[in-house]
């Protein structure tokens, strides 16, 4: 897996929180479902929201 970011994303703030955007580049998409699993479980996710998008169109 390559992963590319944290980056500022093109609406950098909304409703008041801040958000980035992280591109992960793999051979397959169960690589990536693994590492977001993992990073879903982790204790410092509590205050952090991720969104996982296997196909993604655009990055807004």
């Amino acid at each position: 897996l390559q992963l590319l970011g944290p980056a500022p994303a093109p609406l950098a703030l909304l409703r008041g929180r801040r958000r980035y955007a992280c591109l992960v580049k793999g051979q397959d998409w169960q690589a990536i479902r693994s590492l977001y699993f993992f990073a879903l479980s982790q204790k410092c996710a509590k205050n952090l929201r991720l969104f996982l998008d296997l196909d993604p169109v655009n990055m807004l």
